[in-house]
C-alpha cells in the first residue's frame, strides 16, 4: 500500500523454521536410525541400542532446538559415550 506505520512492542520474536538436512534419511539408513514423522532423528531411539550401538545423536539432529538444548543435548550424549565405554569394558 505504500504506506509506512509505526508501532510499539514490549518484545519483538523474529525465528526462522528449520527442517532436516537434505541427506537425513539417507544417513539414517545407513546406520538403521528410525526418523520422527517430521523426519529428524526420532528421539525416543535408544543411544545404546541393537541397532545404535556406539551410534550417539545430539543437538539438532533430533529436532529445531535452541542453543541452550542443543548444548543440553550434547552433554547428555557425552554422558551416553562415557557410560557406554564404560558398559563395553566391563
Amino acid at each position: 500500500s505504500g504506506q509506512s506505520k509505526e508501532e510499539h512492542f514490549d518484545l519483538l520474536v523474529l525465528s526462522i523454521g528449520m527442517e532436516p538436512g537434505k541427506n537425513l534419511s539417507d544417513l539414517a539408513a545407513l546406520f538403521h536410525m528410525e526418523l520422527s514423522d517430521t523426519g529428524f532423528v526420532h528421539s525416543t531411539c535408544p543411544a545404546v541400542g541393537s541397532l545404535w550401538k556406539g551410534i550417539f545423536a545430539a543437538g539438532t539432529v533430533l529436532g529445531p532446538m535452541g542453543i541452550d538444548e542443543s548444548i543440553a543435548s550434547a552433554g547428555k550424549a557425552v554422558w551416553d559415550v562415557v557410560t557406554y565405554f564404560d558398559t563395553e569394558k566391563r
